[in-house]
């Protein structure tokens, strides 16, 4: 079985953004690759303990280190950064 990349994703997109119904997603020709996807990470991960494609390891964690909406400035100062 070919993984499908770009096309997906773009579908993927079209979903999230409600410009297509989520019902898309039950349809055959997506269900069914979908469904292998989810089954091999299943099999991968907790069966035979594999890490994850999908976590980046280097770079400090989320967002590759450079931070998130939630994180706190390190300074003093109000935005964070040295003056």
């Amino acid at each position: 079985m070919q993984r499908v990349g770009d096309s997906m994703m773009t579908k993927w997109a079209e979903v999230m953004t409600n410009m297509r119904p989520k019902t898309y997603f039950f349809r055959p020709d997506v269900a069914v690759p979908l469904a292998f996807a989810i089954g091999r990470e299943f099999v991968n991960q907790y069966i035979l303990r594999r890490p994850s494609n999908y976590v980046a390891i280097e770079g400090g964690g989320v967002n590759g280190g450079r931070g998130s909406a939630h994180s706190t400035p390190s300074k003093g100062t109000p935005n964070g950064k040295e003056q």
